[in-house]
């Protein structure tokens, strides 16, 4: 991570008319307007999911909301969806009528700056860092229909709340002690991991980052960027974390509600609820109930695309094998013609025996070819059935 840039935001809003504010986190959703191929009717998730918040929202009498980023997936641009998008958009504005409601701009916006993408269009961005870095795109910026806010910190009573938008300028992410604030929260959308993270992870979802995440994280061990917050709360990471103590500060990561690969086939999150009174902050988590993972996937294609991620591991394995027989091939006609010491000679042929010897895998490539034939057949099939519909 590149060196900190320590910066502090005036709070854009200051909510202390009431004694009492209540506030929920939203993590990703990931809205498509379009079925992926390995799903039953993801839109009737999305609806399913939208009324939830929206009954949670009313029932718990939640006066703020932040969207933890990544309300949508991408471009909105398929024409025949036009129904399936102003129902989510309808929504998010009854939302928008029961509480404030706030966003982080998440990586799947910031990576589909475009006229189609809806976030910009409903979005009001008022935030500093967001107006610098997007001054850089000759898209203009002009919400249609402003039912959200992307804003750099809020203020509740004795309680600042720092809005930390993603950002290629990660030095953006460090942010400074306010000393005006007893309590100060940091929201984030990043894959911001550290060494208890990965530990967590392990003992929760029996899930190891390095192996499947591989460097497609930010490691912040051995930084200091959580340091000035007692709550953390962060989107972007998929899978649920729960609660882990980073130091003396309490990170929660409550997974994504749009699940947008099998690796993600947990059945619930837990949304981070913060009831905010002058000098007291009580934090809860609202269990959220997911549509059950094998009725939301299409489990044949699901076993396939498993396979066919093995298969693809493997020939680009049995590939890096066969080139590394190929190299030592040309190094030993060169030790041949060189007349090399004869230790050395050994030592290259026991590693030529080692690597020939895994070589005959080469033949995976025909299962593979198998395997993605049978995977868009499945998926040709889908849109066969979609377009009769």
């Amino acid at each position: 991570m590149e060196s900190s840039k320590i910066i502090n935001f005036t709070p854009s809003e200051i909510y202390n008319q009431c004694t009492e504010y209540k506030l929920i986190f939203i993590p990703d959703l990931h809205l498509k307007d379009y079925n992926p191929k390995n799903r039953r009717d993801i839109h009737k998730e999305y609806i399913t999911y939208l009324k939830r918040i929206n009954k949670i929202v009313l029932q718990n009498k939640i006066n703020i909301v932040i969207f933890l980023g990544d309300i949508f997936d991408r471009d909105f641009v398929k024409p025949r969806n036009t129904k399936i998008k102003m129902d989510i958009i309808n929504h998010l504005r009854e939302l928008s009528t029961l509480s404030d409601t706030y966003t982080l701009m998440g990586n799947h916006e910031k990576h589909n700056i475009t006229e189609h993408n809806p976030w910009f269009h409903l979005t009001s961005i008022e935030s500093e860092v967001l107006k610098e870095e997007l001054s850089r795109y000759p898209f203009v910026f002009e919400s249609t229909l402003p039912i959200l806010k992307a804003v750099d910190s809020i203020a509740i009573h004795d309680v600042k709340i720092d809005m930390v938008h993603f950002s290629d300028i990660k030095q953006y992410y460090k942010r400074q002690r306010d000393e005006n604030y007893v309590t100060q929260i940091g929201c984030y959308h990043d894959f911001l991991i550290t060494d208890t993270i990965k530990k967590r992870f392990i003992e929760k979802n029996n899930f190891n980052i390095d192996t499947h995440i591989g460097d497609r994280y930010i490691d912040v061990t051995s930084t200091d960027i959580f340091d000035n917050y007692q709550h953390v709360v962060i989107g972007d990471i998929h899978l649920p974390l729960g609660e882990v103590y980073v130091g003396d500060t309490l990170v929660d990561g409550p997974g994504t509600i749009g699940r947008n690969n099998t690796l993600e086939n947990h059945d619930e999150v837990f949304l981070p609820l913060f009831t905010i009174k002058p000098g007291e902050v009580i934090k809860e988590r609202v269990r959220f109930k997911l549509i059950p993972f094998e009725e939301s996937f299409l489990m044949n294609v699901v076993q396939l695309e498993k396979k066919n991620r093995i298969n693809k591991k493997k020939l680009k394995d049995t590939l890096t094998h066969v080139d590394k027989v190929l190299e030592i091939d040309e190094l030993l006609d060169t030790i041949v013609e060189t007349k090399t010491d004869i230790k050395i000679r050994e030592s290259v042929f026991n590693q030529e025996q080692k690597y020939r010897s895994l070589s005959h895998t080469v033949l995976e490539h025909i299962k593979y070819d198998i395997l993605r034939k049978d995977l868009e057949k499945l998926y040709d099939e889908k849109e066969n059935e979609t377009d009769d519909q």
